[in-house]
């Protein structure tokens, strides 16, 4: 059944790209722009098939003009380097002219576009729109080609990774096969995969080292299309009449910081990124060919981009201790972190998450606390809406019967999810700017805890949680041993016997990083403890509103007693596994969704099934 499903899917493909190469014909020389248009007549006429034709088209169309525009400005700017290039504004203007002199002819007139549009297109966010029109006629296996080829450019997105697992179960599939539409990198990396596989340790080289030339190779072509433009990038409508637009550094630098972050996983179950996966791999067939001392500035340069994996760790041990070996890097990677590092410093200097004064209590290497992160109007906002629809006990289905807290007779607790809030959204019962404040508090909290840990995997929700916990008086004094919430880890169970958190059920083992927000300051007690294995109290932290604490799942920590008043936080658990992750898209608030098209309301069968 598998063999004539894939029989089926051939020679689709080959009736889809002959259709595409006559659609070509019509169609060459319009700019990817009159592409689009072209196919946002077809979708509101509801031709989708020709819709999803017309805008593949255009895709295509903006990588070949990308392609050429990069030839032109590597010509114009082959003799400065690209630190240069990025911290000296005046050279824009001195290859200004040899750049248009260059692109013209080929090109023709520059066109004007959009920031926001031309972002959707170097994303190819628009296989979104593909893969729609493609489920409307039934097309599954366009689908699959067009969401596998959105999330290659878009790692994050937690709701074409949901698709892709329907899709997987629709065309009876287990495994992303290599798409004609991937990067030239990741079609030598999954070749180097299959050698590294059968052993074959000279070709595994062979085709990593392919697959690293083409990826630096991408990644420089990227960073040069940020930097330079030969069409016009207007950022706002003021400038549409500004015939000589200046090089522009703020977006230059948003652009640059996405060619390193956006830059693909090795499959889209493992998340594993591309150039971590190359040097893991790589390593080992170098040992294995007996090229010991390349073998090693593999590792060595591996702990330049993760220094948290104790595997990495260990390997640079074995051959510094071990076999005596002096640190050495890959002169590949140093200079891409060491580009890639100078690029994050100016982008923070525009971007950096902390728009307000943000007064850092302190930092570790797993652990961070800051003040001044909301202002008192968010805070109340955020108190009162736990206060109208928390629920009582909300997240302990057991202690549901309870009067009092799930941990101690001496509280009660109430709670708000923000997906419950969302729905109260929905029927009307908490106001937009309301819900708004949640949401983006929350996502300000993962760039906070991005930007100070300096986390490099993509991070995702997992848990979140507004709370309030109130102090409930009861027939004798409470105890000062009666914890507000036990000593626990988040991704582990603290057995206080063996003095060890396990990591393993039933706890959440999939949870990497725990952040705490605080609303208010309780009238006594309620302070945060951070605890080593033997519950000794190594760090403990006052509760104030806007005080941030971020830190690793597995640390150990407690909250001590509430002794008079109210305690209100946001607690939000994050993970590095996409098939945990909440869909934050699908709750963003309202403003920030597209409006439906009016045809696509009238209902027919064909999107009933889809």
């Amino acid at each position: 059944r598998i063999q004539i499903l894939f029989e089926e899917m051939r020679v689709k493909t080959v009736v889809f790209l002959l259709l595409n190469s006559y659609l070509w014909t019509l169609t060459k020389g319009q700019s990817y722009l009159s592409l689009r248009k072209l196919s946002k007549e077809k979708y509101q006429q509801r031709e989708w098939e020709d819709a999803a034709r017309y805008l593949d088209q255009a895709i295509s169309s903006f990588a070949i003009r990308q392609s050429q525009v990069y030839n032109c400005i590597s010509e114009c700017t082959k003799s400065i380097s690209t630190n240069d290039i990025y911290y000296h504004l005046t050279l824009y203007s001195s290859t200004k002219d040899c750049i248009r002199q260059s692109c013209e002819a080929d090109l023709g007139e520059p066109l004007e576009v959009s920031f926001n549009l031309y972002n959707v297109f170097r994303n190819r966010r628009e296989y979104q729109t593909i893969d729609m029109c493609w489920s409307f006629v039934g097309n599954y296996t366009g689908s699959f080609e067009a969401v596998q080829t959105y999330l290659l450019y878009n790692p994050s997105s937690v709701s074409m990774y949901n698709r892709l697992q329907d899709l997987y179960k629709i065309l009876l599939v287990d495994s992303t096969p290599v798409s004609s539409v991937d990067p030239l990198f990741h079609k030598f990396y999954k070749k180097g995969v299959d050698s590294y596989d059968k052993q074959n340790w000279k070709k595994c080289i062979h085709y990593f080292e392919r697959a690293l030339a083409e990826f630096f190779k991408a990644v420089e072509q990227c960073l040069n299309l940020c930097t330079f433009s030969y069409d016009k990038i207007l950022y706002s409508l003021e400038e549409k009449d500004n015939e000589d637009l200046a090089f522009d550094l703020k977006h230059a630098s948003l652009c640059r910081h996405s060619c390193y972050r956006d830059n693909g996983y090795t499959s889209l179950s493992s998340r594993v990124p591309y150039l971590a996966s190359f040097l893991e791999h790589l390593q080992f067939c170098y040992y294995s060919d007996d090229l010991v001392n390349l073998a090693a500035k593999c590792t060595h340069s591996y702990r330049l981009l993760d220094k948290r994996n104790p595997r990495v760790n260990e390997n640079v041990l074995y051959f510094t201790n071990d076999l005596g070996m002096s640190e050495s890097f890959r002169e590949d990677i140093k200079s891409y972190v060491e580009k890639s590092e100078a690029d994050k410093a100016i982008y923070n200097n525009y971007y950096k998450v902390s728009k307000k004064e943000l007064s850092k209590m302190y930092k570790e290497e797993d652990s961070f606390g800051v003040d001044n992160t909301l202002t008192q109007k968010q805070c109340n906002v955020l108190m009162d809406l736990v206060d109208i629809h928390g629920i009582h006990n909300d997240g302990y289905e057991s202690a549901k019967s309870r009067i009092t807290s799930p941990f101690t007779k001496y509280e009660t607790f109430r709670g708000i999810e923000l997906r419950k809030a969302y729905s109260l959204l929905d029927d009307k019962k908490v106001s937009l700017s309301t819900y708004t404040t949640y949401y983006d508090v929350v996502v300000l909290v993962k760039e906070l805890m991005v930007e100070i840990l300096e986390i490099e995997l993509e991070l995702y929700f997992n848990y979140i949680h507004l709370i309030k916990r109130t102090f409930k008086p009861g027939d004798s004094k409470r105890p000062l041993d009666d914890l507000s919430h036990p000593i626990h880890g988040d991704n582990c169970y603290f057995d206080a016997k063996k003095r060890a958190c396990i990591k393993d059920n039933p706890a959440f083992t999939f949870r990497d990083w725990t952040a705490t927000l605080y609303l208010n300051k309780p009238e006594e007690g309620g302070s945060f403890i951070f605890v080593n294995e033997k519950e000794e109290i190594t760090r403990e932290v006052e509760v104030e509103p806007g005080r941030l604490l971020g830190f690793h799942a597995s640390l150990l920590h407690g909250v001590k007693p509430l002794l008079s008043g109210s305690r209100y936080a946001i607690g939000i658990w994050f993970t590095h596994d996409i098939d945990k992750a909440i869909d934050m898209e699908t709750l963003a608030p309202k403003r920030l969704k597209k409006e439906p098209v009016k045809e696509r309301e009238e209902k027919d069968d064909t999107k009933q099934e889809l």
